[in-house]
């Protein structure tokens, strides 16, 4: 049975090699996007979770705005295992980025990237504490820029007088204090330095900077506050107590501490959406592969059983018939199935993108080999199946003997009176025959309905997602622009020529004088904001 089966094989190869390889190619190439989509989907949904996993991620961020505020007795609770501070608002102007000014948490000590949001590195290695010529950025400023691991950056500083200008009555003049030549060192991620989709980047400097040029940055009053990133021991179980022990050692049951498990869970939430959406791509086109890739190898199946059908005078089982007739769609379909794992594995580096891409602690060629060994095994068995069944249909519908089933439809066109051209067509479509003339039309029913389907199912989500993109308020976002006034119960300038201005705008539908405002009832902070338009 081995030796007439692979007899077979090598005249169906030397006759129908062009049919086979496009056969092929139709495998590969469905197995390589499901299988893509699947192990991208994958590594998406857990890219928060990996990179968490390996960058001591803080607990809480602790907002004081207090200028004068003890970190030393903050970093001596029981329950803080880490804690490193920065200053509330700071900027570096970046020459090479003059569209903006690059506006990072400046690091104000050596703890931050190494005892806490320890950083995965893409790239070179990290600042040293006590050089302030070395930064490291992030992905979204190397893409920016061009600019990463070895290159120069220069940062132009203002003069003490002007950073305290800046600081006490807002003011903005263009920076002529020292510049400073930085190299960039490295390029890292995590959940705290770390970019946001459609970010510009960071510029995170050595702590070195802010001790070496801390006039320049922060002026000269010291009355820039200082803020924390901590990390607990037993991470948010502990945020009740540590709240109750920073009220009690700063007397201030005000002080602002926010969960980071907050940001953790939306990053969640974020990247598992995006996730869901490519696995139910992935699934979707499994579905529509698994039928029109499979109605093409029943029909290779079919085809090459129909000329073993003499043999079965000279005792050719069905059995055989079928082995024969399916050995060829099946070989093809493991080879071609094999080279689609190999694709799925070259596409994984662009694999995840979007929130997921932002998160990930390892970018690049990554093979899934759960998702690409269960793919492999679940495509050959469909493909071997979808060649079995074609070849004993094949076989099935020659033996079947009387008149053909008739279509309903056909009838009703006939007896509608319709065209000799519509009836001939609905016959050709809905009415297998019979004996060697039979075909199998509901797979091709089947592959056409899916593929109307599917276009519309693209269409329809493509209008979903562009209708969401361009309508932010479908997701409480209903305004565009927002000017800064004041901050702190000080106004920098006066508001009313300028609201007034842009209520004279024919473009601006609406403007609202907003007020926001925090108080405390206990241990809970309340923003609060006004509605004055």
């Amino acid at each position: 049975m081995i030796s007439i089966t692979s007899m077979w094989w090598r005249l169906e190869l030397a006759r129908r090699w062009r049919a086979m390889l496009v056969l092929g190619l139709l495998v590969a190439l469905s197995t390589a996007t499901v299988l893509t989509s699947v192990a991208g989907a994958r590594r998406g949904a857990s890219a928060v979770d990996r990179l968490s996993a390996v960058t001591l991620p803080g607990t809480a961020v602790v907002v004081p705005n207090q200028p004068d505020f003890n970190w030393d007795r903050v970093r001596a609770l029981p329950e803080v295992m880490a804690l490193t501070t920065f200053p509330a608002y700071a900027g570096l102007t970046i020459v090479q980025a003059p569209d903006d000014t690059v506006s990072p948490l400046i690091p104000a000590d050596a703890d931050g990237m190494r005892t806490i949001e320890r950083p995965v590195l893409l790239k070179g290695r990290l600042s040293e504490p006590t050089r302030s010529d070395e930064v490291v950025v992030t992905p979204a400023f190397v893409k920016r820029t061009g600019r990463g691991t070895g290159d120069s950056l220069t940062l132009q500083l203002p003069t003490p007088d002007q950073a305290e200008a800046s600081i006490q009555a807002n003011t903005s003049e263009a920076p002529s204090g020292p510049r400073v030549q930085l190299r960039i060192v490295g390029v890292v991620r995590s959940l705290w330095w770390g970019d946001d989709v459609g970010g510009r980047g960071s510029v995170i400097p050595s702590p070195a900077l802010l001790s070496r040029y801390r006039a320049n940055l922060l002026g000269t009053s010291n009355s820039v506050p200082f803020n924390a990133l901590v990390r607990l021991r037993h991470g948010a179980a502990d945020l009740p107590a540590f709240r109750a022990d920073l009220a009690r050692l700063s007397g201030r049951p005000d002080v602002d501490v926010v969960d980071r498990a907050e940001f953790v869970r939306h990053a969640h939430d974020v990247t598992r959406f995006e996730s869901a959406c490519l696995l139910s791509f992935g699934l979707a086109l499994l579905l529509a592969g698994a039928v029109m890739v499979g109605q093409a190898i029943g029909r290779q199946a079919a085809v090459s059983a129909a000329e073993l059908r003499p043999l079965r005078a000279v005792g050719l089982t069905s059995r055989q018939a079928i082995a024969m007739s399916s050995v060829g769609p099946a070989l093809t379909g493991l080879l071609a199935a094999s080279i689609g794992v190999g694709l799925a594995v070259v596409c994984s580096r662009w694999f995840p993108f979007g929130a997921a891409g932002q998160r990930e602690p390892s970018p690049g060629t990554d093979a899934d080999w759960l998702v690409l060994g269960v793919g492999l095994a679940l495509i050959s068995t469909v493909v071997t199946g979808a060649a079995a069944l074609g070849a004993w249909r094949s076989l099935a519908l020659a033996q079947r003997q009387g008149p053909s089933r008739r279509s309903s439809v056909a009838q009703a066109a006939t007896k509608a009176g319709l065209p000799v051209a519509v009836v001939l067509g609905a016959r050709f479509a809905l009415e297998p025959g019979t004996g060697r003339r039979a075909v199998a039309i509901r797979p091709a029913l089947i592959g056409s309905v899916v593929g109307v389907v599917g276009v519309l199912a693209a269409f329809t989500f493509s209008a979903g997602v562009s209708d969401a993109a361009t309508h932010p308020e479908r997701f409480g976002r209903s305004y565009q622009l927002e000017a800064v006034f004041g901050f702190g119960g000080q106004d920098f300038v006066s508001a009313k020529p300028v609201l007034a201005a842009l209520a004279a705008d024919p473009d601006v539908i609406a403007v609202n004088n907003l007020r926001v405002g925090a108080g405390t009832s206990g241990a809970v902070t309340v923003v609060t904001n006004s509605y004055d338009p």
